[in-house]
C-alpha cells in the first residue's frame, strides 16, 4: 500500500543508505539557489532573469537529485556526478520546468488549489525524462509534453498522498518559524532565536530538503512497479 507514512519511513530509509551523497546533492542545490538569490534582486525585471536561472540550472539539479533518490530506492549504482545528469537532457527539463511554471501561475489565477494540483500533477516529469534513459537506454528521448503526460497518469489517484508529504514535511518549518517570531518579540524569550535558527536550518534546510525527494521517488518506484506488474 503506498501511503504518506509508507513514503515518509522508507524515505529516511534511503537517506540513512546514502546519506553523504543525498546530502551532499542537497548541498549543491542550495549553495546554487543561495548564490543567485545574493546575486539577483529580489525586484523588477530582475524576478525573470531569475526565472531564467532556475529554469536553466536549478531544474536540472533537482532532477538530477530525483535520479539519485530513485536509484538509491532500486539499490542501483548512483555517483555524485549523476547529480549533474539532468544537464544531458536539458531541453526537456526546462521545457517541463516552464510548461509546469506557466501552469502554475494560472492556477494562482484560479484561487490557488488548481496550482497546488498542477505543481503535484507534473511534479515527476523531470524524473520521467530521466528514467526513460535507464528503461530504454536506445530509444528515443522523451520530450517535455509527453513527460508531463507520463507524470499526469502516473500520479493520477496519487496526489492526495504526495501532496501530504510535502506538507507533513514542511509543517516543522512553519511550527518553527511562528515559535521564531513569538520569541523575538517576547521581552524574555524561553528559547534564544539563534538556537530556533540552528535547529531550522538542521532539520529543515539540511534534513526535509532530501527527505521530500527520497519520499517522492520511494512513492515514484512503488506506483512504477505496480505499472510492470499489471
Amino acid at each position: 500500500m503506498i501511503s504518506v507514512w509508507s513514503c515518509l519511513r522508507e524515505g529516511v530509509d534511503v537517506i540513512v543508505r546514502r546519506l553523504p551523497l543525498l546530502l551532499g546533492a542537497w548541498l549543491v542545490i542550495l549553495a546554487v539557489q543561495q548564490a543567485i538569490d545574493l546575486v539577483l534582486p529580489d525586484s523588477g525585471l530582475w524576478v525573470w532573469l531569475d526565472l531564467v536561472l532556475y529554469v536553466v540550472l536549478l531544474a536540472p539539479l533537482y532532477a538530477g537529485q530525483y535520479f539519485l533518490a530513485l536509484q538509491t530506492v532500486r539499490n542501483e549504482p548512483a555517483t555524485f556526478r549523476d547529480l549533474f545528469r539532468g544537464f544531458r537532457h536539458w531541453a526537456p527539463i526546462a521545457g517541463v520546468q516552464t510548461l509546469t511554471i506557466l501552469a502554475i501561475a494560472g492556477g494562482f489565477v484560479l484561487l490557488v488549489i488548481p496550482a497546488i494540483v498542477f505543481a503535484l500533477m507534473f511534479s515527476w516529469a523531470p524524473i520521467v525524462v530521466l528514467d526513460r534513459e535507464v528503461q530504454n537506454p536506445h530509444g528515443p528521448p522523451v520530450r517535455a509534453r509527453e513527460a508531463m503526460r507520463r507524470s499526469k497518469e502516473l500520479t493520477s489517484g496519487y496526489r492526495g498522498t504526495l501532496f501530504g508529504i510535502s506538507l507533513l514535511l514542511i509543517l516543522p518549518t512553519i511550527v518553527l518559524g511562528i515559535v521564531f517570531g513569538l520569541s523575538a518579540i517576547a521581552e524574555a524569550p524561553v528559547i534564544p532565536p539563534w538556537a530556533i535558527e540552528l535547529f531550522i536550518l538542521l532539520s529543515g534546510t539540511l534534513f526535509l530538503g532530501p527527505l521530500h525527494a527520497a519520499s517522492y521517488m520511494v512513492a515514484y518506484e512503488a506506483v512504477t512497479r505496480l505499472g510492470r506488474v499489471e
